[in-house]
């Protein structure tokens, strides 16, 4: 059989050792050993075995490394230790935005800008990006990855880095009401001299008297004080405080309803009054291409018994009796 160099050294030892323990302490035949004698034969006896087996350990302890340094390819001292980016299929870089916006048509209130490269224009992205928590006010690099649906889940934060653009600023004072649209909650406050809208001072309300209304999804849109109603940080010039609502029926699943909205004597489109509106058959539609068009553009439409509406204008050549908008995601 074989030996490596070290094993072959301890047995070689050992032997050694046993051989002259025989020789020289073993006395001749049928003469009786001593006591001493058989002491010290013991004693060598011990020591060889120790020696085989600190050589057999070092033997196999070497061994292994050996493996190891030979699997690697390197020595071990070079082995480089950095975190290894493994590529990702089916992912890709995505920009987002500091500051989220309205969306046309999706059931959240407000979406993500985003591009896939720096010299792109900002689009509207009306799905989930799955676990990535977005906070206002940070230009981000993602490394996105595809799901079987449109939205998409986050994979890493390449990089996050405060704007130099964005209108954000911190909330104020004491917090008016509140609703929260994907992690981020969008609200009214006020400092005891002024209010503020997500951070941006209002002009003209009356402290004392200001409150947010509540009606459904759109209760982060709107408030009122005692003599004006107003439509995020505006004014709603015209309006009636003591009589004004928010247009809400709820949607068909998956639609969203168009932000209309009125008092006594007056329609309103955000904060636009409506002009020759009939206040009793004035009903807002869905957010959507018209039902049947093969221009599938999106828009925010009502209609009453004589006009059909898009966005605070009339639009012209419509019959409100057939006129009719859909939920379109294709």
């Amino acid at each position: 059989m074989l030996l490596s160099d070290d094993s072959g050294r301890g047995v070689t030892v050992a032997y050694t050792l046993w051989e002259r323990a025989v020789r020289v302490q073993i006395p001749a035949p049928r003469q009786k050993m001593k006591s001493k004698q058989k002491f010290t034969v013991l004693i060598l006896v011990f020591v060889c075995l120790i020696a085989g087996a600190v050589s057999f350990y070092s033997k196999d302890k070497g061994s292994s490394d050996r493996e190891l340094i030979t699997d690697l390819d390197t020595p071990i001292e070079e082995v480089d230790t950095k975190e290894t980016i493994l590529p990702i299929s089916n992912s890709q870089i995505l920009y987002v935005a500091p500051e989220k916006e309205d969306c046309v048509w999706s059931e959240r209130h407000r979406c993500y800008k985003v591009k896939e490269s720096d010299d792109q224009a900002w689009a509207v992205f009306h799905y989930d990006i799955k676990y990535f928590i977005f906070e206002p006010g940070y230009d981000y690099k993602l490394l996105v990855d595809k799901q079987e649906s449109n939205d998409l889940s986050l994979n890493r934060i390449l990089e996050k880095k405060p704007s130099e653009n964005t209108k954000f600023s911190p909330l104020k004072g004491q917090l008016l009401g509140s609703i929260y649209d994907n992690g981020i909650v969008f609200v009214y406050s006020t400092d005891g001299k002024d209010i503020y809208y997500q951070g941006d001072k209002i002009k003209g309300t009356d402290v004392s008297s200001f409150s947010p209304i509540e009606n459904g999804r759109y209760a982060h849109f709107y408030a009122k004080d005692k003599n004006h109603a107003y439509y995020r940080d505006r004014m709603i010039e015209g309006s009636d405080p003591s009589s004004f609502a928010i247009l809400w029926t709820l949607p068909p699943e998956g639609c969203q309803l168009s932000t209309y909205s009125k008092d006594k004597t007056h329609l309103f489109f955000n904060d636009q009054i409506v002009s020759g509106a009939d206040l009793e058959s004035f009903t807002p539609l869905i957010i959507g291409p018209v039902k049947g068009s093969l221009d599938k553009t999106y828009g925010e439409y009502a209609k009453d018994k004589y006009h059909v509406f898009k966005g605070s204008q009339i639009l012209e050549n419509a019959n409100p009796a057939e006129f009719e908008t859909e939920c379109h995601y294709g």
